[in-house]
């Protein structure tokens, strides 16, 4: 019908696929954004202050779980969630290289997508019910600082 969505898009798969690459492209930018104060010497600090960044985006439009959730439902929107993902893990890489000088790129890889699934988990999990979880959100950075502490030790298990 004429003033329909789907004059724009073919099928809902598709409206979703645009709505996740529009979050993806936002949340690449305030990566690129962090990537200026981080790595730091003292790094703790501002890896708080980034889950609190990306906290905020998460409870500024709550959506973005309910469209992370639709990109599961289909082998074609999962394919497209996987390579946005993937342009989230470049982003992180060189964020987290400095923690791991000596390690080979495909090591600094998996360490990106540990800290990439962690926190889309997490942030997801912040805003389960559209209300916010501070709580939730303190458990991350507690848990991101630990993880990236040991990798930045060398701890292996």
């Amino acid at each position: 019908p004429i003033g329909s969505i789907y004059q724009f898009f073919p099928n809902k798969h598709a409206l979703i696929a645009e709505l996740s690459a529009q979050d993806t492209d936002s949340l690449c930018d305030e990566l690129r954004h962090a990537a200026t104060r981080l790595p730091a010497e003292d790094w703790q600090p501002n890896v708080d202050q980034l889950i609190n960044d990306l906290a905020d985006m998460w409870r500024r439009d709550t959506t973005r779980r309910h469209v992370w959730l639709a990109m599961q439902s289909t082998s074609a929107t999962r394919s497209r969630a996987a390579e946005q993902t993937g342009r989230v893990v470049d982003q992180i890489m060189p964020l987290v290289a400095p923690l791991t000088p000596n390690a080979p790129p495909r090591e600094v890889r998996v360490v990106a997508e540990v800290v990439v699934q962690m926190c889309l988990s997490l942030l997801h999990f912040s805003v389960r019910d559209d209300r916010p979880h501070r709580a939730t959100v303190d458990e991350l950075k507690r848990a991101l600082r630990s993880y990236l502490r040991a990798v930045a030790l060398g701890a292996t298990s």
